[in-house]
């Protein structure tokens, strides 16, 4: 699942048609889900381009025709999710939006006791809800006076009813405060603008390739796959000039006054992954183990700093030491030279 978002999931399951009970054929796509939110998993007895054992039937080339109208994509590749004896097939499928595609990967497992296998997805995060971050009100630059007044102002506007309901005054009362903190107070986090590498080539390169992709799954051709791989690769290229680019000017554009967490921003937004959740439990070094939070804290920096020391020997070091020592000091009488010009020949040494 994804950190931010939110996915609707849906287990969907096709019994084989059998006339003795009264089953028919039919999907019913049309009470099927659709949507960027969307994430199915069904057994639905049909063999299609997902399938690399069955040959295709009806039902497998109805399911892809409606995932591709929908702008769905089925995530297997080919290999089978079914096996009984010697009869390997793919009946299951796992499908969601296009859009995800990449951030996704889909495997089988080790049979545990059925004869279908276990289907292991993991689902990444779209850029949108990367983006997606909760709007704070940033009170310590707050204009208190300005919401003052803007309040007082609304309120005077407001035309309050006492023939109203209690609630319907609250209600009203709270949309006064809410628009004079919009106007006084500024906002932290948010939707952020999209990034700055993303540029029409990148949307067009990766339009291409979900088109090459989605027709190369229908028909297995070695050409198509072709030209899907070479799709890919565009798309690949675009998105790497793009980085390359806004960095350089991300780069052209720093300063030495700019804070060092704005270039890892930047630096984090052009990798476009989530960090790792932190690790749970306790952590061990050696025969230390440490628990809280303050704990592994002070055994990071307990390691790093045994791993950092340079280690000198120790006559070496007394000799230096002793040096240090036996270096005249200066007499604060004698005159200072240094805040003298560079000459000529002391600058071409300097620069060579």
């Amino acid at each position: 699942m994804t950190s931010r978002g939110k996915l609707k999931i849906w287990n969907i399951y096709r019994p084989p048609a059998r006339s003795a009970d009264g089953r028919d054929a039919a999907l019913y796509l049309e009470r099927w889900p659709v949507g960027e939110d969307v994430f199915i998993g069904g057994d639905v007895n049909a063999h299609g381009s997902w399938d690399g054992v069955d040959m295709q039937d009806s039902l497998g080339a109805e399911l892809d025709d409606w995932t591709a109208e929908k702008n769905l994509v089925i995530l297997n590749d080919g290999r089978p999710t079914r096996i009984r004896g010697l009869t390997e097939s793919a009946p299951d499928v796992t499908i969601m939006h296009a859009r995800r595609i990449h951030l996704s990967t889909w495997n089988t497992g080790e049979t545990i006791g059925s004869d279908h296998l276990p289907i292991i997805t993991d689902i990444g995060e779209t850029e949108a809800e990367k983006k997606k971050q909760p709007r704070n009100f940033n009170y310590r630059r707050a204009n208190w006076d300005l919401y003052k007044t803007t309040v007082e102002e609304l309120i005077d506007r407001a035309e309050f009813d006492s023939q109203e309901s209690l609630e319907t005054e609250y209600k009203r009362f709270v949309e006064v405060l809410k628009a004079a903190a919009k106007k006084a107070i500024p906002t932290s986090g948010g939707e952020k603008p999209r990034n700055a590498w993303w540029n029409e080539e990148c949307s067009e390169a990766r339009r291409t390739y979900r088109t090459n992709f989605n027709h190369w799954r229908r028909t297995r051709n070695e050409e198509d796959k072709r030209i899907m791989e070479e799709a890919k690769a565009h798309l690949d290229t675009c998105i790497r000039e793009g980085k390359t680019k806004a960095w350089r000017d991300f780069a052209a554009s720093l300063s030495p006054r700019e804070p060092s967490t704005k270039v890892w921003h930047t630096v984090k937004g052009l990798d476009g992954r989530s960090r790792k959740p932190l690790p749970k439990g306790s952590v061990k070094d050696g025969d230390k183990v440490a628990k809280s939070d303050k704990e592994k804290a002070e055994l990071a920096v307990a390691t790093y700093a045994n791993v950092s020391r340079v280690l000198v020997e120790r006559s070496k070091e007394k000799e230096a030491y002793d040096t240090v020592r036996e270096h005249p000091k200066k007499d604060p009488e004698e005159e200072d030279d240094t805040g003298e010009d560079f000459c000529l020949s002391e600058l071409q040494r300097a620069l060579c």
